[in-house]
């Protein structure tokens, strides 16, 4: 049993620096690797890039994987500071990071998860028979139903481990070994706080997201923070009084009711999240589907960001809402004109003055003879391996396709460093 003692809470106002980001933002010093000037190599004259991926289920998994491979080709990965996704665009993330050294052993990484996809199965009926079938999936079950904090997600995050092939205890404080000397992004995976959140109203308000990481989780907000490895255990104030092991990282994925931590923080705490026994979390794309809030983050200084949109309906509405989002809050962000008709394959927004936007819509004017968005909804919960290599591909060819105008944009952002 961990000692409760010397372990606290975190409340700081001021930015606390991603842990391993002073040798990730490094990587484009790799002049080769991402073709970025060598006069530009030193740290402090490298842009902070922000991949961000949107929900979409098991469309936005494999449609974030094939963006990936994208990156990879195209040599832009190393330019890549974080990698932040919503839904299904955090299981792709997840599944990388079960490989400390994905970027570099990339083509055995993805071809194991994409085999795990072809016969990943989510229908109801095939549930119940895996449940019958794996006794110690139900014993699991049965423990965690003890659990003050259990709710349908321990159902849900076992069975999303199960069908993807996955272990179900993955924790995500053990992501530290893929980042902590900077060979890959650092990852950050959104939610948002459920009892705040209004569907129909979408105030924008900041305090609402919540963010993981391998480090650390909380509320960036409020600047309350707990060590990855303590999350779900119970606080007081900023001291803990009991602890729980750290969930599996497919249970924050579906996110969870976990207990407080946050206590009370002050008054810069409007909405007195810490007064309530537990906090219910869920996706963060019934607010955003993309988590563009955590990197506008004025602390973080993205420069570039990178939107993967992999959205069906309207293809220019999350990036409408952050737009909104950012005009609220009084964030940077640059100006943008939306075009109804349908968008190509790589929208730049940018201002001298605020991040450039990068809007990759997973349908463009592009593919619009090869992409129809309505063979693969975001209800769609099994995949064959021909449907498989068609979304992988054409996510993978939005970015290949657009290497030099993305290259472009990041060194654009050096000259104004």
């Amino acid at each position: 049993m961990l000692s409760t003692e010397n372990f606290a809470l975190h409340i700081r106002f001021t930015f606390s620096p991603d842990p391993p980001l002073s040798v990730a933002a490094g990587n484009c010093s790799d002049v080769h690797s991402c073709q970025l000037p060598y006069k530009y190599s030193a740290l402090k004259e490298v842009p902070t890039v922000a991949v961000l991926g949107s929900g979409g289920g098991l469309r936005a998994m494999i449609s974030f994987l094939g963006s990936m491979s994208g990156f990879h080709e195209a040599g832009l990965l190393d330019c890549v500071t974080y990698l932040c996704g919503v839904s299904g665009s955090t299981w792709a993330i997840s599944s990388l990071y079960e490989n400390a050294e994905w970027s570099s052993d990339f083509a055995a990484t993805i071809s194991q998860i994409c085999s795990n996809l072809e016969d990943a199965n989510f229908d109801f009926d095939d549930i119940i028979d895996v449940l019958k079938r794996e006794e110690h999936l139900l014993k699991r079950l049965e423990a965690a139903a003890y659990k003050e904090d259990y709710s349908a997600t321990d159902l849900w995050g076992t069975v999303v481990s199960r069908v993807l092939g996955k272990e179900h205890n993955q924790k995500l404080s053990k992501q530290q070994e893929a980042v902590k000397n900077g060979h890959n992004p650092y990852p950050v995976y959104a939610a948002i706080n459920k009892e705040y959140f209004d569907c129909d109203k979408k105030n924008k308000h900041p305090e609402i997201w919540f963010e993981f990481t391998p480090y650390e989780c909380g509320f960036p907000s409020y600047g309350a923070f707990v060590e990855t490895k303590l999350f779900g255990s119970k606080f007081e104030g900023s001291e803990m009084k009991e602890y729980h092991p750290e969930p599996s990282v497919y249970l924050l994925q579906e996110k969870k009711k976990i207990f407080a931590f946050i206590g009370n923080t002050s008054s810069q705490d409007p909405k007195h999240v810490g007064h309530n026994p537990f906090v219910s979390l869920v996706d963060a794309g019934l607010e955003i589907n993309t988590a563009y809030p955590l990197m506008l983050r004025a602390e973080r200084k993205v420069d570039v960001i990178i939107s993967l949109d992999f959205s069906e309906g309207d293809l220019f509405e999350t990036l409408i809402h952050a737009t909104e989002y950012a005009k609220v809050n009084c964030l940077r962000f640059p100006p943008v004109n939306i075009n109804k008709n349908l968008p190509t394959d790589c929208c730049v927004y940018s201002d001298p003055v605020t991040p450039t936007v990068i809007h990759m819509p997973l349908a463009n004017s592009a593919n619009v003879n090869e992409m129809n968005m309505s063979e693969f909804p975001t209800k769609k919960m099994k995949y064959n391996k021909a449907e498989i290599a068609k979304l992988y591909k054409e996510a993978k060819n939005n970015i290949t396709r657009n290497k030099t105008k993305i290259l472009e944009e990041i060194k654009k952002k050096m000259h104004s460093l």
